[in-house]
């Protein structure tokens, strides 16, 4: 194919200005170019015929190609889950939902390092030759001008723990910037960050009676990675994003007490003689030595306590219950207690992932994610529908969107650092 002739085509394509015979001369000639050729063609035709270089073109063809072309692999997808075949194209071509009023463009790289395989160039034409089809039989009689389209706005994960810790004469240590090493003295302990981020506490776990207990305070906001600490006494803490940990530098007395705001999942340090308690209003969690989740956001219904090992027990005023693994405490105005949780659901969040039961209602998925994402949530309209699903928290949020609208039960519009929830 000559610079000339696809030069040619291109302005011909953005302007509807070319035979049925010019369009398949067109495709023949593409399919047999090496894949540099190739891919700078295709970057030719996404350029001025989706982004509207030259031109005016039909809005029902530019919104078409344009749905089409953010099916493509990029570099590193399969097959599978990319587009695979002219017959999955087929498919896609009796589905093609109606143009929106509004679109939003999508930035489709082509990578030179993509490798070309017969599926992908075979679904690369029948994508042209469905975006060209509905151009060539569109109505263009009341053809309008067309604005170019706004660049997609999109929520990006956190990529730093944005921790602080307040320390006991009120000095705060940002985590994201301080180095390696030793960060401050509190009380008999020294407080530590290695070279993989984790916070430790290293000195003397217990004081003698009488001495002076120092507290400190680890807080971790909203747009954060997770944070882990290690207390003095050995117990490792992880700390979800908008939640909070106050603890002793060392411990002293009888028991060894903590106060949680948010989520956190502990693995306490058995110590028999020092009872481990965390406290959050007037529910007391205690423990001798056992793995836990405690879900204390101020926003959810319910203060959760999920018990993975050992055995915790829980106490609401003047009501306890005991716990034992797989079961979960449910703290409002009593207890109940639920059995067989989904504990990989529960711990998720330490996992990097969003996991969603059977039944998630789409406020329990919002809340989760306005605090990974640091966004404010609107809703217009009510989504009845329930939810379920897992994905990556390391993925940008219109990803999750995405795989929520597959239902079709809710739909969401970013605007800045706001998102809003629509049926």
């Amino acid at each position: 194919m000559s610079e000339e002739f696809m030069a040619e085509m291109v302005r011909k394509i953005a302007q509807g200005n070319y035979t049925r015979e010019e369009l398949s001369d067109f495709l023949k000639e593409l399919d047999e170019l090496d894949e540099s050729s190739y891919i700078r063609i295709y970057n030719e035709i996404y350029t001025n015929v989706v982004r509207q270089t030259p031109g005016v073109i039909d809005p029902i063809f530019k919104a078409r190609l344009e749905a089409s072309l953010d099916n493509l692999p990029a570099e590193g997808d399969s097959v599978k889950e990319g587009v695979g075949s002219v017959a999955e194209m087929d498919s896609a071509k009796k589905e093609i939902d109606p143009v929106k009023e509004e679109m939003d463009a999508r930035v489709i790289t082509m990578r030179p390092s993509m490798r070309r395989w017969i599926g992908w160039s075979a679904a690369a034409v029948a994508i042209l030759l469905i975006g060209f089809g509905a151009y060539w039989n569109s109505n263009r009689k009341n053809e309008k001008p067309t604005i170019a389209a706004v660049p997609k706005v999109d929520l990006l994960p956190p990529s730093a723990i944005r921790a602080t810790i307040k320390l006991a004469n009120g000095q705060k240590v940002f985590l994201d910037s301080a180095g390696h090493g030793t960060l401050a003295v509190q009380g008999n302990a020294r407080v530590v960050k290695q070279a993989n981020g984790q916070i430790v506490y290293s000195g003397s776990a217990l004081l003698a009676s009488g001495s002076h207990m120092v507290y400190n305070t680890l807080s971790n906001p909203r747009g954060s990675k997770a944070v882990s600490l290690t207390l003095s006494d050995g117990t490792a803490v992880w700390l979800n994003s908008e939640s909070s940990l106050t603890y002793p530098a060392d411990f002293i007395g009888a028991v060894r007490n903590v106060t949680i705001t948010g989520e956190a999942y502990f693995e306490v340090a058995k110590n028999t003689a020092m009872p481990f308690t965390i406290t959050k209003g007037a529910t007391t969690i205690t423990v001798l030595g056992t793995h836990f989740n405690v879900n204390a956001y101020p926003d959810e219904n319910n203060l959760k306590v999920t018990l993975l090992e050992g055995s915790v027990k829980v106490t609401q005023g003047n009501v306890s219950d005991l716990l034992r693994p797989g079961q979960q405490a449910q703290i409002g105005k009593d207890i109940k207690v639920v059995t067989n949780v989904d504990l990989d659901e529960v711990m998720a969040w330490k996992n990097d992932k969003f996991l969603f039961g059977e039944k998630t209602d789409i406020t329990v998925i919002m809340r989760q994610l306005a605090r990974w994402y640091d966004v404010d949530v609107e809703y217009q309209g009510t989504v009845s529908q329930h939810f379920w699903g897992g994905i990556s928290r390391n993925v940008n949020a219109s990803k999750v969107f995405e795989m929520l609208e597959t239902t079709g039960g809710a739909h969401f519009k970013i605007e800045g650092k706001k998102v809003t929830v629509m049926p």
